[in-house]
This record gives structure tokens, C-alpha cells and sequence, in this order.
């Protein structure tokens, strides 16, 4: 019975921190990374797309580009998929917009801008 009576106060306690955790208005934080890695994934794609066509056209002119070119282009892209799945999964968790999987994974029903949120869904799968 002590060891029911000593765990209470502390599960009353942290039940309490989750209440107020759950009532605290929403940190502009999560925005901010949502939109941060939404812009540099754009920008790093751009840039891998860019050496990709180099490669390419080296390739059919006959010109042979370094090793650093080839290496460049698997490493941006890599990593704009890693800040793509950033932009998605901080979407799922900001609590000032509420996105769920499926809104984040299909064209139906989005709650903000939904033009640009199913233009950025099909982005996803394109």
C-alpha cells in the first residue's frame, strides 16, 4: 500500500504536465522547420537537378566530368530527401495546422491552402 500511496503524488504530477503541455498554445518552432527544410529541399533539388543535366550533356558531347560531380549530385539529392521527409513528418507534427498522414499523403480535404498542398503532395510522388 506505501508504494500506491508514494507513486500517486508523481502521476498526479506529470498527468498535470501533460495538461498543461496540451493547453499551451502552439510554438512557432515546428513552423519554422516545416517551412526550413520545405525551401532548402527546393533549393538542393534545383541544384542536383542541375549537375544531373551536366552529367548528362557531358556525357553525350563525349566529355568526361570528375568524380567530385557524380559524388555531388548522389549527395545533394540524398540529402533533399532526407529535408523532404523533414517537411512531411514536421507537417504531421505542428500543432497550429493540423495535418494528418492522410492529408499529408493524398490530394483530399487539406486544411491550408489546398492548392498548394495537393501541388506539393503530387511533388511527393513525382
Amino acid at each position: 500500500m506505501a508504494e500506491l500511496t508514494l507513486g500517486m503524488p508523481a502521476l498526479w504530477h506529470n498527468l498535470l504536465l501533460v495538461t498543461r503541455l496540451a493547453a499551451a498554445p502552439a510554438s512557432p518552432t515546428m513552423w519554422y522547420v516545416t517551412r526550413m527544410s520545405a525551401v532548402a529541399a527546393y533549393a538542393l533539388l534545383t541544384l542536383a537537378v542541375a549537375l544531373g543535366a551536366l552529367q548528362s550533356l557531358a556525357r553525350r558531347s563525349g566529355e568526361h566530368l570528375t568524380w567530385v560531380v557524380d559524388e555531388l549530385h548522389q549527395f545533394l539529392a540524398t540529402l533533399a530527401g532526407v529535408l523532404v521527409a523533414t517537411h512531411v513528418i514536421s507537417l504531421t507534427l505542428d500543432a497550429f495546422l493540423p495535418f494528418s498522414v492522410a492529408n499529408v499523403l493524398l490530394p483530399l480535404g487539406e486544411p491550408y491552402r489546398p492548392f498548394a498542398v495537393v501541388l506539393g503532395v503530387f511533388s511527393l510522388y513525382g
